[in-house]
């Protein structure tokens, strides 16, 4: 167990080889990554439901069309007026397959890792937190904040 400082789990691999460590060590000895970035919470005292606009839903890669339950916090005293109470965080876990792995071995770029990741049931940062803004528990100013390096 290690801590390190990436923009996220995939980016793990580049900054370890930016250590000068061997791909096939980090391959070979890397089991799985976690990243997780915190986010704000909805106040759950001020909450309303509301629709966002087309275009606050296509800056965070959401279709216009969602039945998604957006909410967001109008302010009271308990948020001191904020709409915004607490935090939660928002993961991203890469498991190192045997898949991953022959990848970081032989230097795939962090985009073909991550496709390879997806497809084998990586969730990133931004559809992690697009379902915790989906599902009303954060703002959707937040999956924008998270994700404005991506």
């Amino acid at each position: 167990f290690s801590t390190l400082h990436t923009n996220g789990a995939i980016a793990t691999v580049g900054r370890l080889v930016d250590m000068d460590l061997d791909r096939y060590l980090i391959a070979s000895c890397l089991c799985a990554v976690a990243a997780q970035r915190l986010v704000r919470k909805v106040c759950v005292y001020c909450a309303e439901e509301y629709q966002p606009e087309p275009h606050e839903l296509d800056s965070v890669g959401l279709p216009t069309d969602t039945s998604a339950k957006f909410r967001r916090g109008v302010g009271c005293e308990r948020c001191h007026e904020t709409g915004i109470a607490g935090r939660e965080a928002v993961f991203e876990v890469l498991e190192v397959t045997p898949e991953i792995a022959k990848l970081v071995s032989r230097g795939a770029h962090a985009d073909e890792l991550e496709a390879t990741a997806i497809r084998n049931g990586f969730t990133p940062f931004r559809a992690s937190a697009q379902r915790s803004a989906m599902e009303g528990r954060i703002p959707l100013a937040e999956v924008a904040r998270i994700t404005a390096d991506f």
